[in-house]
């Protein structure tokens, strides 16, 4: 059967090796935050599979600690390249209240219902996006968006996290087999953006 979530790896990991062989081009803290995502995300899915398919044992606890990686790597990538002082404000005190939440809700429910965590870190990073883009639209940097690696990767962003929140809702409420396959759709979806932001993007200024 054709399995989607070995074409997302597959992606993620052609992804990173793109970005390895260009990312002399790209000099902003944005995109070092951004690559250390990737080579985070790679450790993680080569351990989870290691758990999981070697081990047989259960990996969730994995994907929780990316969680927290890739939700402040995130928030690095975006209050580095915003400019108004009042946004990175914002969403420095959206930051700090996850990061509470985060360990609050492990302390107390622990790792085996972590889906609302996962919803308020969709929710909180789509946050951070929309706000990359208000700032987008208003600059210069607009006009030639189609080489912009940041819009690119924000694109590729907005598929998964907006996604994530109505899909994590569906998970809690109704148990349907047929739906695994969506999480590793929004996966490729997300590594093809990049893939296209390496591929063809240009190099950004440094902030």
């Amino acid at each position: 059967m054709f399995d989607l979530y070995y074409v997302g790896l597959s992606l993620l990991l052609l992804s990173t090796i793109i970005g390895t062989i260009r990312y002399r081009n790209y000099k902003s803290r944005f995109s070092l935050f951004f690559f250390i995502l990737l080579y985070v995300a790679v450790v993680i899915e080569a351990l989870g599979y290691y758990i999981w398919k070697i081990n047989s044992d259960d990996n969730t606890w994995v994907y929780i600690l990316y969680t927290f990686f890739e939700f402040n790597l995130i928030f690095f990538m975006y209050h580095s390249i915003l400019k108004e002082l009042k946004t990175k404000k914002v969403i420095t005190a959206l930051a700090i209240t996850f990061n509470f939440l985060y360990f609050l809700y492990l302390i107390y429910y622990g790792y085996k219902t972590f889906r609302a965590i996962l919803v308020l870190e969709s929710a909180i990073i789509s946050i951070f996006l929309i706000a990359f883009l208000r700032e987008l639209l208003n600059s210069d940097k607009i006009l030639n968006f189609k080489k912009y690696l940041p819009f690119w990767v924000t694109t590729g962003f907005m598929i998964y996290f907006m996604s994530s929140i109505p899909f994590q809702y569906i998970r809690s409420t109704i148990h349907v087999k047929e739906l695994t396959f969506v999480q590793p759709l929004i996966n490729c979806f997300m590594y093809g953006c990049f893939i296209y932001a390496f591929l063809w993007s240009k190099e950004e200024m440094s902030y």
